[in-house]
């Protein structure tokens, strides 16, 4: 069900980020882009509204830096996921089958058009992740 990134993941990931620390370095007037991103900088796009509802592609190029900043955490890795639906990228917590889906994230609250913040995502979801499997005994 799960397996690694291959490198043509890899490639269209980088891609993305590129995207968005493009976007950031021409919000802040920075000369060059970042080489990442924080959450601090994504949510400035996000309060900027530097993409809109219908800008599916930039939205999930945002969710892939949401989620890198997740797998910056222990144990959170992007991983492909194949099942019956198709073949996606999530950020998978250890081996436990527990997922962010991560690309849509951030593209789902835009769309909805309430305010959201971007820390919702990369510290509160995984913390509440984190705390369920621990109810469970599989931390």
């Amino acid at each position: 069900m799960f397996s690694d990134l291959e490198q043509e993941d890899n490639e269209r990931l980088a891609e993305q980020r590129q995207l968005v620390c493009e976007a950031i370095a021409s919000l802040k007037g920075l000369a060059a882009a970042p080489s990442r991103v924080s959450a601090g900088d994504l949510q400035m796009l996000v309060d900027a509204n530097t993409f809109a509802p219908d800008s599916v592609y930039e939205l999930q190029c945002m969710g892939v830096c949401v989620g890198d900043v997740i797998c910056e955490r222990d144990g959170f890795r992007w991983v492909v996921v194949n099942d019956e639906y198709g073949r996606d990228l999530t950020v998978l917590y250890r081996e436990t089958g527990m997922v962010i889906n991560a690309l849509t994230t951030v593209q789902k609250r835009v769309q909805s058009g309430e305010e959201w913040y971007v820390t919702d995502i990369t510290e509160r979801l995984p913390d509440i992740m984190l705390q369920q499997l621990a109810e469970q005994g599989l931390t």
